[in-house]
């Protein structure tokens, strides 16, 4: 490893709240605790188990963000950041027995990197949700209403009489790659 450790971005302390109840502390580089973390925390009433998995992802992304910094910094950039910190869980940051950013970080299961990428998903789209911030992962859960229309598309176009299909445009079957009068485009083949 050539003797450097590992830059941390952030600490993560345990203690009692005022309730005697257990709670995660991610304490920044400055010293000071991280609010929004808190915040999230208390309004999603997060067991320890949860706090402490939660804060450890939470961490990661803060270091990988930390040594990370100028090259995402870019606003054309900014939109790789999610897919290079979940890229960086996978795989490792370690090639050839070195580390270019100095996180020193082996490969991480599936299951172990799938868990850190839906927490820090899920607290920065809460982040985001609360105006505070933009989210970093491109994809994110549907809405209801995205998740309704999705299904009544869906079954429309699966109880479609052979060899139609379903026009989005204008909610009617048509004939697959035939010029659609109701909406004025000439739809394709669907998959």
């Amino acid at each position: 490893m050539g003797g450097d450790l590992p830059p941390l971005s952030h600490s993560r302390i345990e203690t009692l709240d005022g309730a005697g109840l257990p709670r995660v502390i991610l304490v920044g580089a400055d010293g000071l605790p991280f609010q929004p973390w808190q915040r999230y925390a208390e309004e999603h009433r997060l067991g320890i188990g949860s706090q402490r998995s939660y804060s450890r992802s939470l961490g990661l992304f803060l270091d990988f963000l930390t040594v990370n910094n100028d090259v995402f910094l870019p606003k054309g950039e900014r939109h790789r950041l999610f897919q290079a910190f979940a890229d960086a869980l996978v795989w490792g940051t370690v090639r050839e027995g070195t580390d270019p950013s100095g996180l020193w970080w082996l490969p991480r299961s599936a299951v172990a990197a799938r868990r850190a990428v839906t927490e820090v998903t899920a607290f920065t789209d809460w982040l985001a949700d609360s105006g505070t911030a933009n989210p970093v992962n491109p994809m994110r859960t549907a809405t209801l209403a995205e998740r309704l229309v999705f299904w009544r598309a869906w079954q429309r176009t699966s109880t479609a009489p052979s060899g139609r299909s379903l026009c989005m445009a204008g909610g009617h079957y048509w004939p697959i790659t035939t010029y659609c009068a109701a909406c004025e485009f000439r739809h394709a083949a669907m998959p």
